[in-house]
C-alpha cells in the first residue's frame, strides 16, 4: 500500500484540503496509517501531476489561496484497481525487539524500563481504541456497511494492543526473573 492510494480512499469520501487530509492522518486514519506533513503534501504534488487528483484553488483574506483537492476519474480507476488487489502484510521494523535479539549485548535494566514505556503506550492506545469503538456498538448489526467496517478496524486495533500488552507482561515477567539472577 502506498500513501497515494490512502490519500485517495480520503478524497474518495469527499473533497478536502491539504491540511483536512493531514487532519485525518492525526485522527482516525493516523491509528493504521503513520505519515507527516510534507510526505501527504508530496504524494498530493505526485498524484496532481499523474492526474489522479486535481485541485481548485480558494482565496482566503489575508492568508495564501488554498487549495482544494478532489479524485478524477483516472484516480478513481486507480483506487478501485488497488482496492481489489490482494495486499500482503507491511514489514515489521521494531528496535526493540532487535534489542532483545542482542541477547545478553542489552542491559536488563534497559529493557525492563523500555518494555515499561512500551506497556504504557499500548494501555494508552488500547483505551483510545476503545473510546472510539463504544460509538460503533449499540445496534451494529443493523448499521451501514461504512459503520461496520468502521467498527471493524476499530476492533483489530482494540485485539493488536491487548495482544502487545500480554507480551509486555510476559517479557517484563522473563526480564525481571533474568535481573533476579543477575
Amino acid at each position: 500500500m502506498s500513501l497515494k492510494h490512502v490519500i485517495l480512499v480520503v478524497l474518495k469520501k469527499g473533497q478536502c484540503t491539504g491540511y483536512e487530509i493531514n487532519q485525518t492522518f492525526a485522527g482516525p486514519l493516523g491509528i493504521y496509517w503513520h505519515t507527516t506533513h510534507q510526505a501527504v503534501y508530496r504524494a498530493l504534488a505526485s498524484l496532481s501531476r499523474e492526474g489522479w487528483v486535481r485541485y481548485r484553488e480558494k482565496s482566503q483574506d489575508g492568508k495564501p489561496d488554498k487549495k482544494i483537492y478532489s479524485i478524477t476519474a483516472s484516480g478513481e480507476r486507480a483506487l478501485n484497481q488497488w482496492l481489489r488487489e490482494h495486499q500482503q502484510p507491511g514489514p515489521i521494523n521494531e528496535s526493540l525487539l532487535v534489542k532483545f535479539f542482542a541477547g545478553e549485548l542489552c542491559p536488563t535494566g534497559a529493557l525492563i524500563e523500555q518494555v515499561r514505556e512500551l506497556q504504557a503506550t499500548h494501555q494508552r492506545n488500547l483505551e483510545y481504541y476503545r473510546s472510539l469503538a463504544e460509538g460503533f456498538e449499540p445496534g451494529l448489526e443493523r448499521q451501514g456497511i461504512d459503520t461496520r467496517r468502521g467498527y471493524l478496524t476499530q476492533r483489530r486495533g482494540i485485539l493488536m494492543e491487548q495482544a502487545r500488552l500480554a507480551w509486555c507482561d510476559e517479557a517484563l515477567a522473563m526480564l525481571e526473573q533474568d535481573q533476579a539472577r543477575e
